[in-house]
């Protein structure tokens, strides 16, 4: 769990990165040679810029691809693997909830990697290489299961790819009002398992179904409906729990309503996590 917030950080200080502003056309009271000169020293700083960024994509993306699953194996595999076979099937998490929160992982780095992409390279619409640098990320990450004892899940690899792809389709078509989120199971719990200290084992239950995933639709006027899942409450329990979300949406465009770094990460935030007041009828 740290290292997967450690990569959040990451990306968001990737995706913060702003183009410099260079005002080339003041050129009032300017001799030839001045404004020669002047043009020179731009051209020079903006090239020495674009290579800076170019550096920090390419790390930011070698630490995605090769640091990351390296720092996710140190942290999560308490033993040595019995075998090496990247492609050893394996389900060790039967339950539609980590799927779930496969898929949306897999569309949060689809748009971050879009970010990168265009911000640190210059891409001018990398919807398709977002989305092939995302499956890679989460294809390797899966490999790395497979070496592991809990083995590759042809399902969460099923989730990694419709992630992706609805990552993609989001990104062609913004306003299209259909989300995939992530959001607390029940606030009143959570809170009860915070003064627990975090502590699962005391609380009697997992992370799965401590959260829920929602599938909704955004009307015009903020608010929104749709279909919810979590797993069943108990760390053995591995049924799935389905429910219906109604609610209002807070943050609903927010990105559009100005051009600084705020606005667009408040943007991101109401696009793949349940900021709203919303109430959800479970089926259990």
């Amino acid at each position: 769990m740290k290292a997967r917030m450690l990569l959040a950080a990451v990306f968001c200080a990737v995706f913060v990165i702003q183009a410099a502003d260079f005002d080339t056309d003041t050129r009032l009271l300017i001799s030839p040679d001045m404004l020669q000169t002047r043009d020179l020293n731009c051209s020079i700083s903006s090239s020495s810029e674009d290579i800076l960024k170019a550096g920090a994509g390419t790390a930011v993306l070698c630490f995605e691809l090769i640091g990351f699953p390296i720092l996710q194996k140190s942290v999560f595999w308490k033993r040595t693997p019995n075998t090496y076979t990247p492609f050893k099937l394996g389900e060790h998490e039967p339950y539609l909830m980590d799927k779930s929160l496969h898929f949306t992982g897999a569309g949060v780095t689809t748009e971050l990697n879009y970010h990168l992409l265009k911000s640190g390279f210059g891409f001018e619409d990398p919807i398709l290489a977002a989305g092939l640098a995302s499956l890679a990320f989460w294809t390797i990450m899966e490999c790395f299961d497979g070496v592991a004892s809990t083995g590759f899940s042809i399902n969460d690899q099923i989730g990694n790819t419709l992630g992706v792809v609805f990552g993609m389709l989001k990104l062609k078509y913004p306003s299209f009002p259909v989300y995939v989120r992530v959001g607390v199971e029940d606030l009143r719990r959570t809170l009860n398992w915070a003064q627990t200290g975090f502590d699962l084992k005391k609380f009697g239950t997992d992370y799965y179904s401590m959260l829920k995933t929602e599938l909704i639709y955004v009307f015009d006027n903020n608010l929104y409906a749709g279909l919810a899942l979590s797993k069943g409450i108990g760390r053995d329990n591995y049924s799935d729990r389905f429910g219906i979300s109604v609610g209002y949406d807070l943050l609903n465009g927010i990105d559009n309503r100005g051009e600084s770094v705020f606005y667009k990460i408040l943007g991101f935030a109401q696009r793949h996590t349940a900021v709203s007041i919303n109430a959800t009828y479970w089926n259990r």
